[in-house]
């Protein structure tokens, strides 16, 4: 299972904000999520264990909140252990524009667990929608139902407030 991982990394370039995205545009920024996100975790000494990628899945477009771009992926990856078995994983980078990289922020194996979907367009928008609370760490409102999160959501930084207008690129 994949520990968060939090310390920095370097990949390509998030999609520039100048265009509304294609297909081949949502694809291929969901690959650089993943390859950002595979790349650290694999270059991590502590990590013996090595993953490759089998399937993207399903990806947000990149999320806009006051500290900056963010995107949410999920896919299949290996290990290289002998007969190992594909799992399903989440991962959150960070667009840093000063190197012009992703940086992974966390990615977490979702095997065993159910998955949390985005709350994003929902009629209701979760559960805390106008109600005194404002940021709720166990739902991405951010993201659509498709997105499958951490149960736990304190793993990852953006899309737990409640009432907040998130931009997508």
């Amino acid at each position: 299972m994949f520990p968060l991982t939090i310390s920095l990394a370097t990949s390509r370039p998030l999609m520039p904000c100048t265009r509304t995205m294609t297909a081949a545009d949502l694809e291929r920024q969901t690959n650089e999520y993943i390859t950002a996100a595979l790349d650290h975790y694999n270059s991590q000494d502590q990590n013996q264990v090595k993953y490759e990628l089998v399937r993207a899945i399903y990806t947000s477009t990149a999320i806009m909140d006051a500290r900056g771009f963010y995107g949410h992926v999920n896919f299949t990856a290996k290990s290289s252990l002998e007969n190992s078995k594909e799992e399903l994983l989440f991962a959150e980078v960070y667009y840093e524009r000063r190197s012009d990289t992703c940086i992974p922020t966390s990615i977490v194996s979702l095997e065993g667990q159910n998955g949390v979907g985005g709350v994003r367009g929902k009629e209701i928008c979760g559960p805390y929608r106008g109600m005194e609370i404002r940021v709720d760490t166990q739902h991405c409102y951010a993201c659509l139902e498709a997105v499958k999160h951490l149960e736990d959501g304190t793993l990852y930084e953006t899309g737990h407030h409640v009432d907040s207008c998130y931009g997508y690129m």
